[in-house]
């Protein structure tokens, strides 16, 4: 999801990661790939990175971003930011997209009012056969347990109108599913 970040939304969103580090959340399943935001302007090319490691694509083994993937599996979120840092690939191929935008590129996350962030559905470290919301943001402390899903799309929908519109009078919201393909037959 890409959405404008006011500051009233920061607000909120600062004041749920206080929360959590007070009260705590529900236990996320540590096999969840969380990497934080240390690249300014990343923030979509992280939202990719762990839309796609949070999930069942099908990735071609000895690409890159298996390899990559792979690499960080058992790393700290911290150490996935720096081996993100460090890797040339997505290095140059951050600046390639960036440079091929419409507009220009800001300076800083400072310079942008609009983030992404990916919600992923990943089972529950208590209760494995139990599906559970988690929303990935590398400029938050951790990932955000978000509750129980059994549809993706209706619960993402749903939390993107509670948390997100009902705090913004923007209009700009935007929402990509990754999802099967349904031509697809290996």
């Amino acid at each position: 999801m890409v959405f404008p970040i006011t500051e009233k939304l920061q607000d909120l969103r600062n004041e749920e990661d206080e929360k959590i580090e007070k009260e705590g959340q529900h236990e996320i399943d540590p096999s969840v790939i969380f990497i934080k935001q240390t690249i300014p302007n990343a923030c979509g090319t992280i939202a990719l990175l762990h839309a796609l490691a949070n999930s069942d694509a099908t990735i071609a083994p000895t690409s890159p971003l298996a390899k990559f993937i792979e690499e960080i599996a058992l790393l700290d979120p911290h150490a996935r930011a720096e081996a993100l840092e460090n890797t040339k690939l997505f290095a140059e191929a951050h600046v390639d997209a960036a440079s091929l935008g419409q507009s220009a590129v800001p300076s800083s996350d400072d310079d942008s009012d609009l983030h992404f962030v990916a919600f992923v559905q990943v089972p529950s470290a208590v209760t494995p056969s139990e599906r559970r919301l988690v929303e990935l943001d590398g400029r938050r402390r951790s990932p955000i347990d978000l509750g129980k899903s059994e549809d993706l799309l209706k619960d993402v929908a749903q939390v993107v109108r509670q948390k997100y519109i009902a705090h913004s009078t923007s209009h700009s919201f935007g929402l990509i599913s990754l999802g099967p393909n349904p031509d697809f037959n290996p």
